[in-house]
């Protein structure tokens, strides 16, 4: 079996392995817009609850105040977590990008060097059908010359 056809077998497993990492690159992708929707939606509720709450210009107890003040640092805090998990998902998402680019920089070099190993195993099927077709003609031109 020729060197060109076994090495098939080597790139369609880099094949398999540059698939499976751009499924990782699209599953973060996924990954990053969903966090950013998430973080999107807790900083339009918090400007929401901050505009209905300076729209109510009542007497507060100081209780209440408090209250409202801590719900506003629990929120503000809670939107630094997503903040900081939409940051992860983004470095999760070049790493995935960076696997992928490494594996598709693997796959295209070997294909690369089948297609160089496929041009030298033509070339040399050349020179041994031409070195056999020399030979053939040596051995015709001898055999002439034994009948002279």
């Amino acid at each position: 079996m020729k060197r060109s056809v076994r090495l098939q077998v080597v790139l369609q497993l880099f094949q398999q392995k540059e698939d499976q990492a751009l499924q990782g690159v699209q599953l973060a992708t996924q990954d990053v817009e969903q966090q950013k929707l998430q973080l999107s939606s807790l900083v339009d509720y918090q400007n929401e609850y901050y505009r209905s709450s300076g729209d109510t210009q009542q007497a507060v107890s100081i209780m209440q105040w408090r209250r409202l003040q801590d719900y506003i640092e629990q929120l503000k805090g809670i939107i630094a977590k997503q903040e900081y998990q939409v940051q992860l998902s983004e470095v999760a998402l070049q790493r995935a990008q960076d696997a992928w680019r490494e594996a598709h920089l693997k796959r295209k070099s070997m294909e690369s060097m089948i297609e160089k190993i496929v041009v030298q195993e033509v070339l040399d099927a050349d020179k041994k059908e031409q070195k056999y077709l020399d030979e053939l003609v040596q051995q015709l031109q001898q055999s002439r010359y034994h009948q002279k």
